[in-house]
């Protein structure tokens, strides 16, 4: 009867410890997805930054009225 009793708490702890171990996996991969995503996000937010400021420049030199040596 004890054998009987051991067995079955070790297939308790064995169903248990696989449980959190897939708890863990799932964890970490929501974890993995939102950095993922941020790191996107950043990036976007960067290259949407630097293309404004590309566009305002090229506007600003489109604008240029000033020609020749000193201005003249």
């Amino acid at each position: 009867m004890q054998q009987q009793a051991a067995a079955t708490f070790q297939a308790m702890h064995n169903q248990f410890m696989q449980t959190m171990q897939q708890n863990f996996q799932n964890f970490r991969r929501s974890q993995q997805a939102k950095f993922n995503d941020f790191q996107s996000n950043m990036a976007a937010q960067q290259n949407a930054s630097a293309t404004a400021a590309s566009d305002w420049v090229d506007f600003a030199l489109d604008q240029q009225t000033v020609t020749g040596a000193a201005g003249r």
